[in-house]
C-alpha cells in the first residue's frame, strides 16, 4: 500500500463528517450526502455520527485490503454534554502486503450548533500523509 493508493482509495472519506444544527433538525453530512437525524440542541446525535462513519470508513478500509482494525479512543475534552462529542477514535490498521497505518480521528465543534469529526491524521508505514504535516501529531 503507498500513501497515493490509499488516499484515493478513502476518497471522501478523508473530509470526515458534520453535524450542523439548521432548521430545528440536525444533519449529518458525509461524501456529499446529507441526511436529517433524530436530536435536539440538548441531545445532539454524536454517537450516530461517529458510528456511521466509523462504520463506511472501516468497511472502506477492507475494501483496500485492511487485514487487521484496531481501535480505541483518542484525546479527551470538555465536562457535560460535549465530553460526548469530545473524544475522538484512533484507528491501527494492518494490510495484508504489510503495510501499516495509523488513523487519528479528532472532533472539532467550530461553533454552536456545529461538529465534525474528521482525520488529523493519517499515517502510513511511519510516514505521514494528510494532512501534510499531521497537525504536528505524529
Amino acid at each position: 500500500m503507498d500513501g497515493d493508493s490509499l488516499l484515493g482509495g478513502l476518497g471522501c472519506l478523508v473530509d470526515g463528517v458534520r453535524l450542523l444544527f439548521r432548521d430545528g433538525s440536525w444533519v449529518l453530512s458525509f461524501c456529499g450526502v446529507e441526511e436529517v437525524v433524530e436530536g435536539s440542541m440538548l441531545n445532539p446525535p454524536f454517537e450516530r455520527a461517529r458510528d456511521l462513519y466509523l462504520d463506511r470508513l472501516v468497511s472502506r478500509l477492507r475494501e483496500l485490503g485492511a487485514v487487521n482494525i484496531g481501535h480505541g479512543p483518542y484525546g479527551g475534552g470538555a465536562y457535560g454534554i460535549l465530553d460526548r462529542a469530545s473524544v475522538g477514535v484512533h484507528l491501527s490498521i494492518d494490510f495484508s502486503d504489510g503495510s501499516v497505518a495509523e488513523i487519528m480521528l479528532m472532533t472539532e465543534t467550530p461553533g454552536i450548533g456545529e461538529w465534525t469529526l474528521k482525520p488529523m491524521a493519517i499515517v502510513l508505514d511511519g510516514k505521514c500523509i494528510h494532512p501534510p504535516n499531521c497537525y504536528g501529531i505524529h
